[in-house]
């Protein structure tokens, strides 16, 4: 707040709020607000039907509550007033209200001769570097999301629904401890990008791919992961050139830029690194994505960003930002395929910025699983 010249930050966003207060819900979202005014107590705005979750989630000791009859523009007007003070600075989250939100409170806060700024960044940038108790959180929740998708994957057979491929990964993930998490497993087969997930009596067929991806999480942190498996079609004996050149290229992209994750290196240029690896490939694979994304604090149910994402930081080639000490980032290097057998092909972790380097947070090997036409797993030769 000091540093953005802040006098009341007004925090919304629900990652934000949790990230501040350990408060969530998974209701309407809208009607909370955290205020903070410098040097005095914060205090939150409430549902009134939530009132309850304050006293059990967070530590904050003063709330406001609104019924759901009430006008949460007036209820909040009424008591941010108090910390008002003609001429300070109050810090908007602009991103995350709508303009007709915005306009209303513009209108109260120019009655009240003070200056509106946007502050939707101003806790996400302290989010961005996780302490100690937050690794520890990723951690386990790593290890939990490397257990559910194992066991995903171990159950894979040709024939299965890729719906029930869902229900066994999500009911692993609970199983192995995590909490609900900020967005339910992807799984998918054919697509190589669109909606996110299966669609009614979609299978597993011989021939195709099969993508999961999913996060565990432990007090809303996450650590994301994806893989890929292939079931081999009829008379095919080995996995196919591309399938090979595709793990072979993404391996090469961890080996080629983890240790270029290191303090002070540009994002744009991690990307660009990933990115002429990637597209080397001779088999037609597109990568239209990100290189990776912030993740690992707070995401919350409902999601604010991206499901797992905490945040708007991305190795991307138009983000000229540096990378932080103990930053979190889901490192996805995937391609697309259009071309028959179509589909995603994605091997990725959550990755620790370190002077040393990125660092993995799982163990599992970036390899690609393949299953004979009848759900045997195929005991050809490493895939290197």
């Amino acid at each position: 707040m000091d540093t953005d010249g802040i006098s009341v930050l007004v925090v919304v966003q629900p990652e934000d709020l949790y990230y501040l207060t350990g408060l969530y819900t998974i209701g309407d979202a809208a009607p909370q607000a955290l205020v903070l005014p410098a040097g005095a107590d914060p205090f939150l705005i409430a549902r009134l039907i939530e009132f309850d979750l304050v006293p059990k989630l967070s530590w904050v000791a003063e709330v406001f509550t609104c019924p759901d009859s009430a006008s949460i523009h007036e209820v909040f007007c009424h008591t941010v007033a108090k910390c008002l003070r003609s001429g300070c600075r109050v810090g908007l989250q602009l991103a995350s209200i709508s303009a007709a939100h915005y306009l209303r409170l513009r209108t109260f806060f120019d009655a009240c001769h003070v200056e509106c700024v946007d502050a939707s960044k101003t806790v996400e940038k302290a989010r961005l570097q996780k302490f100690e108790f937050e690794l520890g959180c990723i951690r386990d929740a790593s290890s939990m999301s490397e257990a559910a998708l194992t066991a995903a994957l171990g159950s894979m057979k040709p024939g299965q629904l890729l719906s029930d491929l869902h229900s066994t990964a999500y009911a692993a993930l609970i199983a192995a401890g995590s909490e609900v998490p900020g967005y339910m497993p992807i799984v998918r087969s054919t697509d190589p990008s669109g909606h996110g997930s299966w669609l009614p009596k979609e299978q597993v067929c011989p021939g195709n791919l099969v993508f999961i991806e999913h996060s565990a999480c432990k007090f809303g942190h996450h650590a994301p992961l994806m893989r890929t498996a292939f079931v081999l079609g009829e008379g095919e004996s080995s996995p196919p050139a591309w399938l090979l050149e595709a793990e072979r290229l993404i391996q090469k992209t961890f080996d080629v830029c983890l240790p270029m994750m290191v303090p002070g290196a540009k994002a744009k240029d991690i990307d660009k690194a990933g990115r002429e690896i990637m597209l080397s490939n001779t088999s037609e694979l597109k990568m239209s994505a990100r290189l990776a994304y912030s993740t690992g604090s707070t995401a919350t149910q409902p999601t604010g960003h991206a499901g797992w994402g905490d945040a708007d930081f991305s190795l991307v080639g138009n983000n000229e930002a540096e990378l932080q000490d103990g930053m979190t980032f889901h490192f996805i290097p995937w391609f697309q395929k259009y071309t028959q057998p179509s589909g995603p092909l994605g091997l990725s972790d959550t990755v620790l910025v370190t002077s040393d380097g990125g660092k993995r947070f799982g163990t599992l090997p970036l390899k690609m699983t393949v299953l004979n036409p009848d759900g045997s797993e195929w005991q050809g030769p490493e895939i290197a």
